[in-house]
C-alpha cells in the first residue's frame, strides 16, 4: 500500500488506548521500553527503526506499523499505523496508562480479584488530586538525576533533599527511580519508602519529597508590580 494512501492514526494516547486491546504483546513492550530506557522522541524513533522492537513491521517518515493489535493474534494479522510521537509527554502519557494496566492484570492475576483491580484503576483517575505547589526560584535548577539539562519555567518537578540542599528531577526520571507513577507515590503513607537516593544512598520516604510547579521569580516580581499599579488607578 503506497503510503500516501494509509490512515495514520494519533500515537496512542490514553483515549486511544481505552479503544484498543491493553495486554497485546505490541502494546506491553512499546510501555516496557519506554520505561526502561528514559526514551525521548529521538530514543523512540531510533529504537523502531534499529530493529530491535518485536512488533513493530515497517517505519517510514511519516510513523510506523505495529502488528498484533489483539490480543488472541498470535499470527499478528490485525496491523496499524501510528504517527510518530511529537513530544516526550506523549511517551509518557502511554507508559502511565499501560502501567496501570500491568498493575490491574497483577491484581487479578494474585487472586485480589476484582476489588483490587478498582482499587488500582481508582488511583490512577487521582492525577487532578495532586496539589503541585508553586516554587519561585531565581535559576532554574538543573534534572540532578536524570538528563542534567535546565528545567524551564512551568515545569512540574519532585524535590528531595541531599543534607541541606534541594534537589529536583522530572516526573518521568521520578517514575524510573521509584518504579511507580508520581499518583501512585502522592497517594502512599507518609513512611513508604519510594526510592534511594541516587548521590546518597539513603532510603527516600514519601514524606520526604514535594511536588513542586518551578516559576520564575521574576514573573512574581513583575506580576505583584501589575497588581500595584492597577490598584492605584
Amino acid at each position: 500500500m503506497p503510503s500516501s494512501n494509509r490512515y495514520y492514526r494519533e500515537f496512542p494516547s490514553d483515549r486511544d488506548l481505552s479503544m484498543m486491546h491493553f495486554q497485546s504483546s505490541p502494546l506491553k513492550e512499546i510501555g516496557q521500553w519506554i520505561a526502561q530506557h528514559n526514551m525521548n522522541v529521538g530514543d523512540f524513533k531510533n529504537w523502531v527503526t534499529s530493529n530491535q522492537a518485536n512488533y513493530i513491521l515497517r517505519h517510514d517518515n511519516r510513523g510506523f506499523e505495529i502488528r498484533g493489535m489483539n490480543i488472541n493474534d498470535e499470527a499478528g494479522t490485525e496491523r496499524a499505523w501510528f504517527k510518530w510521537p511529537t513530544n516526550r509527554e506523549q511517551l509518557r502519557d502511554y507508559n502511565s496508562v499501560i502501567s496501570v494496566v500491568q498493575q490491574v492484570t497483577s491484581a487479578f492475576q494474585s487472586g485480589s480479584g476484582f476489588w483490587a483491580d478498582e482499587n488500582v484503576v481508582e488511583n490512577s483517575n487521582n492525577n487532578s488530586r495532586i496539589k503541585w505547589d508553586k516554587k519561585f526560584v531565581k535559576n532554574m535548577p538543573t534534572n540532578e538525576a536524570g538528563s542534567l539539562d535546565n528545567f524551564k519555567n512551568g515545569n512540574k518537578v519532585i524535590q528531595y533533599k541531599v543534607g541541606k540542599y534541594n534537589k529536583y528531577i522530572s516526573p518521568y526520571t521520578f517514575q524510573k527511580l521509584a518504579k511507580m507513577s508520581p499518583t501512585s507515590a502522592y497517594n502512599k503513607p507518609k513512611t513508604q519508602i519510594l526510592f534511594k537516593n541516587p548521590f546518597t544512598r539513603a532510603n527516600v520516604k514519601r514524606e520526604e519529597i514535594k511536588f513542586m510547579v518551578l516559576k520564575d521569580a521574576a514573573t512574581k516580581i513583575q506580576s505583584a508590580v501589575r497588581g500595584k499599579i492597577a490598584r492605584k488607578k
